[in-house]
C-alpha cells in the first residue's frame, strides 16, 4: 500500500499470517488498539508516512502503541514519524525489527522490546533510505526512550538521539551491543 491515508478500525493495518507487507508513505491513525499489527508474518517495510496510536488513557489503561510486532521474522521500519499514547513500537514474542531514521515519540516509552525480540538500532551513512539515525524519546511516566527485556537483544548500529527517557534494561536480562563499524550487522 501505497500514499494512503487509513484511519479506525481496532487495528488501522493489520498483516497475519502472511509472506509480507509493504507500507510506503501511507498514514495510518487509530484510536483504538494500534495502528499498524503485524503478526505471523515473514516480512513488512514500514517507510515514511505517519503512523499514530492515538487512544487517550482510561483508567487501567495506558492507551495504545503505534506498531506492534508480534512473532514476525522482520521488521524494516524507517524514515517515519511514529507517535502513540503508550508506546511507539513494541517487539515481542520472537519478533525482530531494522528501526532507522524515525522520530518515535510514546508517552510512556519510545521502543518496548520483549519476549526473546531483536531489534537493530541503524542508521549509517550507507543504510537506505534515511541514513540517519532515530530520534528517540518517552514520556515522564513511562519506563524509558528504548525498554529492553525478557532475555531480548538490542544492536546499537549508530549514534541515536535519544530525548527523554534513555536506555533501560529490565529484570529478566537484555543483551545490548553497539555493533558500530561492524560489517555482520
Amino acid at each position: 500500500m501505497r500514499n494512503l491515508s487509513i484511519s479506525g478500525g481496532a487495528y488501522g493495518v493489520v498483516v497475519a499470517r502472511s509472506g509480507g507487507g509493504d507500507l510506503r508513505n501511507t498514514n495510518v491513525t487509530n484510536d483504538k488498539s494500534g495502528a499498524i499489527l503485524v503478526t505471523q508474518a515473514s516480512y513488512i517495510v514500514v517507510q515514511g508516512g505517519t503512523i499514530e496510536g492515538t487512544q487517550p488513557p482510561s483508567p487501567g489503561d495506558n492507551g495504545n502503541t503505534a506498531i506492534i510486532v508480534r512473532q514476525a521474522s522482520g521488521a524494516d521500519i524507517r524514515g517515519a514519524t511514529i507517535i502513540a499514547t503508550d508506546t511507539g513500537i513494541s517487539l515481542t514474542e520472537g519478533a525482530s525489527a531494522d528501526v532507522d531514521g524515525n522520530t518515535i515519540t510514546g508517552d510512556r516509552r519510545g521502543i518496548l522490546v520483549t519476549c526473546t525480540s531483536s531489534l537493530r538500532l541503524s542508521g549509517n551513512p550507507g543504510s537506505p533510505p534515511s541514513g540517519v539515525a532515530n530520534i528517540i524519546s518517552g514520556g515522564p511516566g513511562g519506563s524509558g526512550a528504548v525498554l529492553c527485556n525478557g532475555f531480548s537483544a538490542l544492536n546499537v548500529n549508530a549514534i541515536q538521539t535519544i530525548l527523554a527517557g534513555g536506555v533501560a534494561n529490565g529484570t529478566t536480562g537484555c543483551s545490548t551491543r553497539d555493533t558500530a563499524g561492524d560489517p555482520n550487522f
